[in-house]
């Protein structure tokens, strides 16, 4: 599924970047950072000039016929994640798109995909993308891909429809 055409530019120079960091926290929560890397003051925490991620949704490290990591892998702790995510090769960003109307997919130059999968009932965020300028995208599979202020409450701004599957972005 195509992106809507506001979300494919915001996007588009996340396109071809190298990921500079991919953390798993205590929750785990997955985080990817992009370009420029800065610590947060109070935690220490690595934050990307760009940052994919989830808070709550499910997420899993694809190779072409092979699941590597995913963040449901019974008995493996956040420790063993991190381990498992920060030996695979990503090389830089080739795409984003909808692999359903619940699901994204992140897909990097070396072969692997990253998908940020629904995984409960109620609104939530599938997936974030933290962008230059203090703006976030956001895809949730009730209100769809939307794009807001990251450092204000959150009130998106309105966006175009996705266009059909046979057009290109």
């Amino acid at each position: 599924m195509k992106l809507p055409k506001t979300i494919s530019q915001k996007l588009k120079l996340l396109l071809g970047q190298k990921c500079t960091f991919c953390r798993v926290d205590s929750d785990k929560s997955l985080f990817l950072g992009f370009g420029e890397t800065h610590f947060s003051k109070r935690t220490g925490t690595p934050h990307g000039e760009w940052e994919i991620g989830t808070y709550d949704g499910g997420w899993r490290f694809v190779r072409p016929g092979m699941l590597v990591c995913s963040r449901y892998d019974l008995g493996s702790t956040c420790t063993e994640l991190n381990v498992c995510v920060n030996t695979i090769r990503l090389g830089y960003l080739k795409e984003v798109s909808n692999v359903s109307e619940f699901d994204v997919r992140f897909t990097f130059s070396c072969g692997t995909c990253i998908d940020f999968l629904t995984t409960i009932s109620d609104d939530n965020e599938v997936v974030h993308i933290f962008i230059p300028d203090k703006e976030i995208v956001v895809y949730s599979a009730e209100y769809g891909w939307q794009i807001g202020r990251s450092d204000l409450p959150w009130n998106p701004y309105p966006i175009g429809p996705s266009p059909p599957d046979d057009q290109s972005t």
